[in-house]
């Protein structure tokens, strides 16, 4: 009762198809057929071909998957089947045994947190469970040493778990799609669908699993089957298929199985080329690109070619990769800019869409403790419901919100009480009073550049979210979280489609994709266990990873795209494979590390069970292979990327090498390499002129020199951008002498300069003008700000730790102040002991403001800058002793103006700054200051102790300015004296603490021309708007190196040859007259033997 027919299938299995059921319908149009095949697409083909192709009538003719098959059968009898589990329903069976210790746990309890376990050891039970294994043979075989030479007690642990895998589906009623198979055989003697079938034709498998089999066997013994077996005997890439087919196939037919009228000549056996069919081998194609978007963009291109020109229905074309996955999304955009019509069965990955992932970030935030990233993902997305939490007249700015929460340092809440933890500093600065420390001279209240209004709607939202997901138990059952996160995300995010059944548009597809993966993961209760948060976050993490969109294009009319699984039995005039990479097509095999194949070989060869090697795999990939050259009827493409997007070289498929090999010189010739350059890609085949997109036009012909505001209206309709974006590359490109605009020759930026009239100048900022004038541009003009995710800060940077020192010797100096202590008669123990008791409060208030980085790192930064402050005090309070000078103001802010060493209209610009520390004492009658300034750095000491240089150069202008600002800093006439710098070196030979003064008297004499020369110069620039690049040492440490131009030839040129820019390289070779200003350098602080004490 059962006829076979091998061959390939086109045309030979296909023909043979057709004959037969011709042959059924031509004495009776209504008799009923039943058409068994692999797959939705094999089905899609072949009612294509009987149909449209060859014009048959279909009436009672069933065209079914195996799948289909069962179910119907199932479903006729009206038998009450189990429930079909999912894989993640399996896995987390699996880990719910273990934990559970059932017999065979105890191999794998050890393992339960590595990552991919339960998927892994369930992929190997599904191969047993399919092979229809007895748990009891394979055990029995296992002592007696028939297999498990590697490792015996694991596997039969491994049986021993699979035995219970099985006890557990007969008390829970589950089953998987292939148990459905093993249903329906006993269907088989009473189904009226069977029963009235004129013949079952078996089309297209080349392989069954065990269930699958038993069916087949049982359909083929009760009613008249045939066969239709994809195998051209001893070709060597159909080994994998006909070792199949002699095994369980060839035995049960009456006669010899039917075989091609024409055979294949021995001569031309085991060639990958032969597979090539004869008229295609002439015009194959090898297509080298870099990067997945020029493999499709250059298919996309010779589609439209062939549509056009050849006059190709879309139809007869496909374009197949041995998974869709990375191509998708590209073919998607690739294909709808170039209007190339496709369809495509596969869905793209629900992980892929934006809502997906903010879904995603919404379940991990309670688990994460509230993560600032996370939270600002969930609020900022476009379907958060941000209007139903804002109070009438409130606007929500989330574009303010990033740049809030990186300024006031949050990262999270509390993990270890789960409060809301730094985002309580949101709560504190919205208080008038807040305030926040800063290290520079222009320090400003950060609140004042916030909007508190938004600062307010953000830490509403905060508490709203946080309230909502702190109530969630801590543990419960799988169905009660799903049931809670149904009930919150439609108040949070807009879902129209969240109860519709049946959503239509895209956006609705996603959103019940998404209640989907919540329905799946209810159906976890019949576990009947509870789990933490965070273990049931885990899971629906995994749910939406796995799932997929419903696809849009499968019903569409056009190129078929289809991955090599979907591609069998398929023909086509033109053929593109993609990806055609090593470890790509074919993909990467491994062997089973719980089931090694010498053990799987043993079941099946001396056990009896059909379970198969995993190393097969490499066979059935290259019968792929060969299915696929094989289906190109006229024209044949095979693409790799020779590179992939970021240059990195790829290894071309051995499979094209060995095609290449065999087609030997005319191979070499045929490959094409796709240019990356546009200006060259776009130059030639297969991006010809008339194929190019309207943007691809626009920008050739841009390339090319021509109409720029012609091109761009094409594009955008709107030229002037462009336009203006051209002609600053051709300026910026230009090889002519001088300075333009685009190097920062801006010209006069009269706001700034009105508000530098009127504020004052700081010193750091002119500092920033002297180092490198596009410096001061982009911080003081342009107010460009570098803010560092604070996730990213691992441990404090020497900022930061500066920061620190200054508000330790700040707590330290007030304190000993306002307990009445004198300079004089306090003890060095006894500053020790104050400063300990004052560096509590002050680290503690620090970690409340600002994220620290890993604990152990703060500790030791702790420590660090507590030591180095002990020996600035140790050094300072003999100073103070000696001099005479008392500590009395504490970053102050102070103002004064520039003297007559300047032009009288830069004489009225005021000079401001933020004095650390300004010193007192009497001296004939008059009150003498002394200006302190605290440095801190951790390279091996200051490079520019001679102050009075620095001044000159523009390199240190906060000794001679504080000096000017210090004259009415008292309230009242002052005399200043001297400017001192302390600068606190970790890192320094001779001692932690070094310290420069600069004498008032540097303003007078040859020293204050030229430090007034130098501020003139400053000031100048900045009035002109002369921002011109200045490269150095420090652009390594700079905040802006990364938008400037530096390492750009053409600027760096015509920077070099400029006036301006020698004046200012001459002032940082100035030296100041060392007869004129006192500049005292005398190193303090402990020597080596105090270092090694700390471990320094």
């Amino acid at each position: 009762m059962l006829s076979i027919v091998t061959g390939s299938f086109h045309p030979e299995l296909e023909s043979a198809l057709v004959s037969q059921v011709r042959s059924l319908k031509q004495d009776d149009p209504l008799a009923p057929a039943a058409i068994i095949v692999p797959s939705q697409q094999f089905a899609r083909r072949v009612k294509w071909l009987l149909a449209v192709e060859q014009g048959l009538a279909l009436l009672d003719v069933h065209v079914l998957t195996f799948h289909q098959l069962a179910v119907t059968l199932i479903e006729e009898g009206r038998v009450d089947r189990s429930a079909i589990a999912d894989g993640m329903l399996r896995e987390e069976l699996l880990r719910c045994l273990v934990a559970r210790g059932v017999p065979g746990s105890e191999a794998f309890r050890d393992w339960a947190k590595m990552r991919g376990l339960w998927g892994g050891l369930w992929a190997t039970i599904q191969d047993l469970k399919e092979a229809r294994v007895d748990p009891s043979s394979v055990l029995s075989a296992v002592g007696e040493k028939m297999l498990g030479a590697e490792d015996p007690e694991r596997l039969a642990a491994l049986i021993r778990l699979y035995a219970s895998v099985l006890a557990a589906d007969r008390e829970l009623r589950l089953a998987d799609p292939d148990d459905l198979a093993t249903l329906a055989v006993e269907r088989i003697p009473h189904s009226a669908f069977l029963t009235r079938m004129r013949r079952v034709c078996y089309y297209g498998f080349y392989d069954l699993t065990q269930g699958q089999l038993d069916l087949f066997k049982a359909v083929a013994s009760a009613c008249p089957t045939s066969v239709f077996f994809p195998l051209r005997r001893e070709i060597p890439a159909y080994r994998f298929a006909q070792r199949f087919f002699e095994a369980y196939i060839q035995g049960m037919a009456a006669g010899k199985p039917a075989l091609p009228a024409k055979p294949v000549p021995s001569a031309a056996l085991g060639s990958l080329a032969d597979e090539i069919v004869p008229g295609v081998r002439g015009t194959c194609r090898i297509i080298s690109t870099v990067g997945p978007e020029d493999e499709v963009s250059a298919a996309a291109k010779e589609i439209l070619r062939l549509i056009e020109d050849q006059g190709y229905d879309p139809l007869e074309i496909g374009v197949v990769a041995r998974t869709l996955d990375p191509y998708l999304p590209i073919i998607r955009r690739v294909f709808d800019e170039n209007k190339v019509p496709f369809a495509c069965p596969v869905g793209e990955p629900l992980i892929h869409q934006p809502l997906a992932k903010t879904i995603i970030r919404f379940f991990r935030l309670r688990v994460e403790s509230f993560p600032r990233a996370s939270v600002l993902n969930a609020l900022t997305s476009p379907t958060f419901r941000i209007a139903a939490f804002c109070e009438s007249g409130r606007t929500p700015r989330p574009d303010q919100w990033e740049w809030i929460t990186r300024g006031l340092g949050i990262t999270r809440g509390d993990p270890a009480d789960g409060s809301l933890g730094e985002w309580r500093r949101l709560e504190r600065a919205i208080q008038p009073s807040f305030e926040r420390s800063d290290n520079t001279d222009e320090k400003a209240d950060p609140g004042q550049a916030m909007v508190t209004e938004q600062m307010g709607l953000l830490w509403t939202l905060v508490q709203k979210l946080h309230a909502d997901l702190s109530a969630l138990p801590a543990r419960a059952s799988w169905g009660e979280y799903a049931e809670q996160f149904v009930r919150l995300l439609p108040l949070y995010f807009d879902l129209p489609a969240w109860f519709d059944a049946q959503p239509a548009a895209h956006d609705a597809h996603v959103q019940a994709a998404i209640r989907g993966c919540l329905d799946s993961v209810q159906k976890l209760e019949v576990l009947g266990e509870e789990v933490s948060l965070k273990d049931w976050t885990d899971l629906m993490v995994r749910a939406l990873e796995r799932a997929r969109l419903p696809s849009e294009t499968r019903n569409q009319t056009g190129v078929q795209v289809l991955d090599a699984m979907d591609a069998r039995g398929v023909p086509f005039r033109a053929l593109f494979v993609l990806g055609l990479n090593e470890k790509v097509f074919p993909r990467s095999i491994r062997e089973d590390a719980l089931l090694r194949d010498a053990d799987r070989e043993v079941l099946a060869g001396d056990l009896g069970f059909k379970i198969a090697l995993k190393l097969d795999g490499f066979e059935e990939e290259r019968l792929l292979f060969a299915l696929l050259l094989r289906s190109a009827q006229e024209r044949l493409y095979l693409s790799y990327q020779r590179a992939d997007r970021a240059g990195r070289t790829l290894v071309p498929s051995g499979y094209l090498i060995e095609l290449q090999r065999e087609m030997g010189h005319a191979g070499a010739e045929r490959e094409r390499k796709i240019k990356r350059r546009p200006s060259e890609r776009w130059a030639e085949w297969p991006y010809e002129p008339l194929l190019l997109t309207a943007r691809e036009m626009g920008l050739r012909l841009i390339l090319r020199g021509g109409a720029v505001r012609a091109a761009w209206r094409a594009l955008y309709a709107e030229p002037d951008l462009l336009e203006q974006g051209v002609s600053a590359l051709k300026e910026l490109e230009s090889a002519k002498a001088g300075l333009t605009p685009f190097d920062g020759l801006v010209g006069p930026v009269v706001s700034h300069w009105a508000a530098l009239e009127r504020r004052g100048a700081a010193p750091t900022s002119l500092e920033r003008y002297a180092q490198c004038p596009f410096r001061y541009f982009a911080a003081q003009v342009l107010r460009l700000q570098p803010m560092d995710a604070p996730e990213s800060v691992v441990e404090l940077d020497a900022r930061s730790r500066g920061e620190l020192c200054h508000a330790l010797l700040r707590a330290f100096y007030e304190r000993l102040k306002r307990d009445g202590g004198s300079v004089a008669g306090v003890t060095t123990d006894d500053a020790v002991r104050l400063l300990a008791e004052v560096a509590l409060p002050v680290f503690a208030e620090y970690e409340e403001n600002n994220w620290v980085g890993y604990p152990l790192l703060w500790l030791l930064a702790q420590e660090e800058v507590l030591w180095l402050v002990e020996q600035l005090i140790r050094e300072d309070l003999r100073e103070l002793r000696e001099s005479g000078y008392v500590p009395t103001l504490f970053e102050v802010e102070a103002r004064g103006r520039f003297g007559s060493n300047l032009p009288a209209p830069l004489q009225a610009i005021p000079v401001r700054g933020i004095l650390d520390r300004v010193d007192v004492k009497r001296a004939n009658g008059q009150t003498v200051v002394r200006v302190v300034d605290y440095k801190y750095t951790q390279s091996g000491g200051p490079r520019d102790r001679d102050l009075a240089t620095a001044a000159v150069r523009g390199v240190r202008l906060q000794p001679p300015l504080y000096l000017l600002a210090a004259k009415e800093v008292m309230g009242e006439p002052a005399v200043p004296e001297s400017a001192a710098f302390y600068f606190l070196a970790p890192n320094r030979k001779g001692g932690p603490v070094d310290r420069s003064l600069l004498d008032a008297s540097c303003w007078t004499g040859e020293t204050g021309a030229l430090i007034g020369r130098t501020l003139t110069f400053i000031l100048e620039g900045i009035r002109a708007g002369r921002f011109f690049i200045l490269p150095g040492a420090y652009c390594d440490h700079c905040d802006y190196s990364e938008v400037c131009r530096r390492h750009h030839t053409q600027s760096w040129w015509r920077a070099r040859g400029d006036e301006s820019r020698k004046e200012l390289e001459t002032l940082h070779l100035l030296k100041a007259p060392k007869n004129e200003s006192k500049t005292d350098k005398a190193e303090t602080g402990p020597g080596k033997k105090e270092r090694k004490k700390r471990g320094g």
